[in-house]
């Protein structure tokens, strides 16, 4: 029995011996150059494990930091001291692989591995070559062939007016020595950029220039031990550092250094260099060493660039290299949902034509209804007009539209509110309130296209006034009658709100403008403080001098209402912004309106500015040259504008054309046009009488309009 036992303990001895023996044939040492500063060689090492793991290859680890970088200046002691080391930590159990990551761990072995593993196998990985030839038969290398080349093609690419590189490098003597690499590499360069290395600055001062580099310049990042006076640092830590200071990009060449503060380039992919040292040490596994290439050139490099970086340099998208990668990349929500937005405005618009149908066969059957079918059979026969004139108003819409995306691209964020406010007047003009009277439907229709038609002219005028100064035809004003005229186009606006509008301009107020232009700023700004004041709310008007400034009167236009945010007033002016406040029961607002006044008074030499608080009220100033003789006006007389007279043969040629205008509203554009444009085809009147009729239709002035009217017919 005591045999048996004997027996097998023997056996288990012999089995943990063998087990032990096959643990020592697949145990790899791992010699890393900086691992806790250097992030490159633990993506690397892990990269490396990962794939013997999925090769079901089963081994040991141990592992060896050189910590290169606490001893860069007295390396080669440190390299003797730690030799040493290893001579008594692996004399008795040799490894049955070295593997040695980056070139301080080549560099070390290549004078003491020798010495201590004597015809142990050494693997290397890594993107430098030595400068000294490997002659060991056993020292197999897998290399990255880095092409500092195609990263500044990609620069000149992106960046053709580039004329400085900065190549962020510290001045420790390894840097130096790839700064010499680096050097020998750019040789060949052909750009016309100038390419300065930092070795020889202060940390602060490397900081400095990120943070003061002109827009000719870019940034190369390839690492940062130590400064010029020798203090060390991490290199990561010093990149995330350049990349919040910098006003310019940053280009690394390392894929784990790109961030939302660096923009990328043509980078190294420390994890696939790992994945093809594991497929080396495999190949050395299965062959024994024998018959293989010592030396495996690669290229993991690939141009990738981040998201977040390319949106804070401003650089497009469809400028980088083929077949770059974009990390980080945010989608906007048209782009995620496109199908679903077209397919719900779909949906809408077929809602809203059925609704149309509806109606109309519902006004259709009504007009068969007892006592309301005359008023019903009037109705009808305004509205057919209307929307008659709806659809050659869309014709020129559809013009207009097309010459306003040949000019910009509306911006998609306020497109559904144009639309909403469009959509909501026609209704208006296409389906008034029942409750309202015959009159009142009729003002609300005109009111409604009035609103259309300040909006379309809004559009169109910001849009033509980009691309060409704005013209002006200055005559003397008599301020007090202009704003008067503004309130009487927008008076049943403010009365629907019960809002009270004081007129406190002085009577001897006299401007020189262009008087339809600043007639509009009036009805713009007078509209904006009635959609933003509640219900029996107040408005006033008033003007005054400026000391600082003789020649311009100071014109304020105040409400009540819900205010203007301080945070939010520098955008009002800006085209399609509008600030978060509420209107008072009138819905969104295209913010195309204030646009138009700022670029209408800035035109005519002036400026233009807000005053709010919320939940106070707000004040829109703007400033507008007095009239000038010689001196300031003091008598509060204006020029009068050049009187208009007719002779008996003008007078008769116009008696068809008055029958027809006196027809016609003023706010019946398109009608008025044709009869404009017979005018102007048959010479009929004169050029005096003739432009100040399509002055007034243009503006819808209707008292100017009657009086142009009125005026051949005193002549009868």
């Amino acid at each position: 029995m005591n045999n048996l036992i004997r027996k097998q303990i023997i056996l288990i001895l012999i089995l943990c011996w063998f087990v032990n023996i096959k643990a020592e044939n697949n145990q790899i040492l791992i010699i890393s150059t900086d691992g806790e500063n250097y992030p490159a060689s633990n993506i690397l090492i892990e990269s490396f494990k990962n794939e013997i793991q999925h090769q079901n290859i089963h081994v040991e680890y141990c592992y060896e930091n050189l910590n290169l970088y606490l001893y860069v200046e007295n390396k080669e002691e440190y390299y003797q001291s730690l030799a040493e080391s290893y001579k008594i930590k692996y004399g008795s159990r040799l490894p049955s692989l070295i593997f040695a990551v980056e070139f301080g761990a080549v560099e070390f072995l290549k004078q003491y591995g020798d010495s201590i593993f004597k015809d142990i196998p050494i693997l290397t990985a890594g993107t430098a070559e030595t400068n000294k030839p490997i002659t060991r038969q056993n020292w197999f290398q897998v290399l990255d062939t880095m092409a500092i080349n195609q990263m500044f093609y990609a620069t000149e690419k992106l960046q053709p007016k580039t004329k400085k590189i900065y190549a962020i490098i510290g001045d420790s003597s390894f840097e130096k020595e790839e700064k010499a690499w680096y050097r020998n590499k750019l040789q060949n360069y052909k750009g016309d950029a100038e390419i300065v290395f930092t070795n020889d600055v202060t940390y602060d001062e490397i900081l400095k220039i990120a943070s003061t580099a002109d827009n000719n310049s870019i940034i190369f990042y390839i690492y940062f031990f130590q400064d010029v006076n020798g203090a060390k640092y991490i290199p990561k830590n010093v990149l995330g550092e350049i990349g919040l200071r910098s006003k310019v990009p940053v280009y690394a060449y390392m894929r784990h250094y790109i961030s939302d503060q660096i923009l990328g380039g043509y980078v190294i992919s420390f994890r696939t260099l790992g994945e093809m040292a594991a497929h080396k040490y495999i190949e050395i596994l299965k062959t024994q060493g024998k018959s293989i290439k010592s030396i495996e050139r690669i290229s993991t490099c690939e141009y990738v660039f981040n998201w977040q970086a390319l949106q804070r340099f401003g650089i497009d998208s469809d400028l980088l290299p083929d077949e770059s990668e974009i990390i980080n990349q945010q989608y906007t929500i048209w782009q995620l949902y496109w199908s679903y937005i077209l397919g719900g405005l779909v949906l809408i618009l077929l809602q809203t034509i059925l609704i149309i149908i509806l109606v109309h066969n519902k006004r259709k059957r009504n007009l068969a209804e007892g006592e309301l079918e005359n008023v019903n059979r009037n109705l009808e026969q305004i509205v057919e007009s209307q929307v008659v004139e709806i659809k050659e108003q869309n014709e020129i819409l559809t013009d207009t539209n097309r010459q306003i995306v040949s000019l910009q691209k509306f911006k998609e964020v306020m497109t559904g509110t144009i639309v909403h406010d469009l959509k909501t007047h026609l209704h208006g003009i296409i389906s008034p309130s029942k409750l309202l009277s015959l009159e009142n439907k009729l003002e609300e229709v005109k009111l409604a296209g009035r609103k259309m038609l300040n909006m379309v002219l809004n559009i169109l005028d910001i849009y033509k006034y980009e691309s060409t100064a704005m013209s002006l035809e200055r005559e003397a004003c008599r301020l007090s009658e202009l704003t008067n005229n503004a309130i009487l186009e927008i008076r049943y606006f403010a009365e629907r709100k019960s809002i009270r509008i004081e007129n406190n301009i002085r009577y001897e107020t006299g401007i020189y403008s262009d008087r339809e232009i600043l007639m509009r700023i009036f009805i713009n700004l007078i509209t904006n403080a009635i959609k933003y004041t509640p219900n029996n709310g107040c408005i006033i008007i008033n003007d005054e001098d400026i000391a600082e400034n003789p020649n311009y009167v100071k014109i304020r236009v105040s409400d009540n209402g819900v205010g203007v945010s301080e945070g939010e007033q520098h955008i009002v002016f800006e085209k399609f912004q509008q600030s978060g406040q509420k209107t008072q029961g009138n819905g969104h607002s295209s913010g195309l309106g204030l646009t138009f006044c700022k670029m209408a008074v800035e035109a005519h030499g002036g400026s233009i500015g807000i005053d709010s608080k919320t939940k106070i009220g707000t004040t829109v100033w703007f400033t507008i040259p007095y009239f000038l003789s010689e001196v300031k006006m003091q008598t509060g007389t204006v020029t009068k504008e050049k009187e208009i007279i007719l002779s008996q043969d003008e007078k008769e040629s116009l008696e068809e054309v008055i029958s027809l205008l006196d027809n016609h509203e003023v706010y019946e554009i398109t009608e008025l046009r044709k009869i404009l444009r017979k005018i102007e085809k048959e010479e009929l009147g004169n050029e005096i009488w003739f432009q100040a009729l399509k002055k007034s239709v243009n503006s819808c002035n209707k008292e100017m309009y009657e009086a142009l009217i009125d005026k051949v017919k005193q002549l009868k």
